[in-house]
This record gives structure tokens, sequence and C-alpha cells, in this order.
């Protein structure tokens, strides 16, 4: 039981909590010939190609400042018996970009959770998820949601990395 509960913790511990929140910030520094506007107008790209529906997601979008911020959805889900159980999970995405480099940060983490078709509870903290499922037993679940989050997440930093890192093609080949 009590290898559970560790086990369950220290997926926990994959989603960093800075300043007494769950969130992912972090400073890259790339290619010092990558300018301001090329570092925005990459971070927009990522925006369209990643959300779908760039118009839809971006809620602040300031060219000058060097700043995008959007919000993210995702869906995670577990077999539990018969029903289904799933997270939607809600965050803010900021980027910040200045000549050579650019600040993420993945944060205003919140769950919407559902067992088979019906609501359990709206906006909980990750804390407030997992200790409900905790309550109810469902310990290993709790580690798989929490650990297929963090997965997530990493991913999407990891898209972000690429779109960021990647150079425009200068030749006039098209």
């Amino acid at each position: 039981m009590a290898f559970l509960f560790i086990s369950a913790k220290a997926q926990l511990d994959t989603i960093p909590k800075i300043d007494g929140q769950y969130q992912y910030v972090g400073v890259v520094s790339v290619d010092s010939s990558f300018k301001k506007e090329d570092l925005y107008n990459k971070s927009k790209l990522y925006f369209v190609d990643v959300y779908n529906s760039a118009k839809d997601v971006i809620q602040y979008d300031d060219k000058d400042a060097g700043r995008i911020v959007g919000k993210g959805f995702l869906e995670l889900n577990d077999m539990q018996w018969v029903a289904p159980w799933i997270w939607d999970v809600y965050y803010t995405t900021e980027i910040m970009v200045k000549n050579g480099k650019y600040k993420y940060r993945f944060y205003d983490i919140h769950i919407k959770q559902y067992v088979g078709t019906s609501k359990i509870e709206t906006d909980l903290t990750i804390d407030d998820a997992m200790n409900q499922l905790h309550k109810m037993g469902y310990k290993k679940m709790t580690a798989k949601l929490l650990e297929n989050t963090a997965k997530k997440f990493q991913n999407s930093i990891d898209v972000l990395k690429s779109y960021m890192a990647n150079k425009e093609n200068t030749k006039n080949d098209f």
C-alpha cells in the first residue's frame, strides 16, 4: 500500500511545482542569429499548428513585446472497471521572445474530471484531483494519469523547442 502512494507521489513530482503552482517554465537560448521577430513568428506558427485554431486559443498577442499567451486543453483517460475515467486538463501557454532566446511557461493547470458520462467535479487542481482519487482508492490510476499528464506537457515542450530551433530555408527553391 505504501509503495502505491510513493509511486503516485513520485509521478506527481514529475510535474514541477514553482511558487506553489504546478507549471513548466524554461528559458532556451537559440542560435544568436534568430532575432526577436523570427522567434515571435515561430511561436505564432507553433500556436497555429499545435492548437489547430490559433484564433480561438490565443488570448494575448503583443508582437512588439514579443509575447503570446493562449489557452490549451488535453484529454487523458483510463479505464476503471467498465467506465472510462477522463481528465480534461486545461492550461495556459505563454511564450516570450528576445533576440537569441525565448521563455516558455505552461501554467494555470486545472482539471475537469468525468467518470463515464457523469461529471464528478469541475475545476480541480492537480492536488485536488490526486487527493480525490486517492480517497476513492484509485492509487495506480492516479499515478498513471499524472504520469500521462507530465508526458503530454513534456511532448508539448519538445514540439515547441523543435519549432523554435528550425532555421528558415534561405534558398529560393520552393
